[in-house]
């Protein structure tokens, strides 16, 4: 009798004990869903530094937010829109501009070479004939300085147009047109004239997509942006820190 009583009281003290996890699971899981469901104020900005370390502010740019399911429609490598995407930026790019920009790298590194020798050859004839030649060596050298300079920039700019260059470009292409045919379905906002913006989202991830370009003297230059993020109550900075 005393063995079935204490039987019946550990029986109900484990249904007891059941019945609280069960509703504190509950409670902490409609936490949960009451936390990813309510939306935060995001506010944020775009703008890129100069290598003179000027701020430019980008105006009128459309800051997208993809959900993950979004984004994993959107960056399909299989999608006819990636595909073409990395066909149409192969053909251009490598013919147009990766070789282009390589010859004039290999010309601007041959004159560097060839300038800087012309300058030690003038030298050598001041002191050889001593004759006054310092106006005929600066020359040369400026000249093979401002081709050493130039190679850089052109070494940099063959390297944007390298395969890793085309399957983001393709990427970016494909993720553009899924937002430009679903625009209503994808959260975003643009920019202002301060390259400022304002949304609201949920407590989730969220995928940021945003494209601007600038003209800089005879070229232009392209920004993209691409990354995960989650709203943590601070500022969203899109800016060379976080570019692609």
């Amino acid at each position: 009798m005393l063995f079935r009583k204490k039987f019946s009281l550990l029986c109900a003290f484990l249904m007891l004990f059941i019945l609280n996890m069960t509703v504190l699971s509950s409670f902490c899981f409609s936490q949960k869903s009451v936390n990813k469901a309510v939306k935060k104020e995001v506010n944020g900005e775009v703008f890129i530094v100069t290598k003179g370390a000027i701020n430019v502010k980008l105006g009128l740019v459309p800051v997208f937010f993809l959900t993950e399911k979004q984004f994993t429609i959107a960056s399909d490598d299989n999608s006819p829109h990636y595909l073409s995407a990395i066909d149409f930026y192969n053909e251009k790019d490598s013919v147009q501009n990766y070789e282009h920009y390589t010859s004039a790298y290999n010309t601007a590194i041959k004159n560097v070479d060839f300038y800087k020798n012309l300058a030690q050859k003038y030298r050598d004839l001041e002191k050889k004939y001593n004759v006054d030649e310092k106006e005929t060596i600066n020359n040369y050298e400026n000249i093979a300085k401002e081709s050493e300079a130039n190679s850089k920039i052109y070494s940099e700019m063959a390297h944007r147009f390298i395969r890793t260059r085309y399957d983001l470009r393709a990427e970016i292409f494909s993720i553009q047109c899924f937002v430009d045919s679903v625009k209503q379905e994808v959260i975003n906002d643009k920019t202002n004239a301060d390259g400022k913006f304002k949304i609201e989202l949920k407590n989730q991830k969220y995928w940021v997509f945003a494209n601007s370009n600038r003209q800089v003297s005879n070229d232009s230059e392209e920004y993209h942006w691409l990354f995960l993020y989650t709203p943590d109550g601070k500022n969203l900075l899109l800016s060379n820190d976080n570019m692609k």
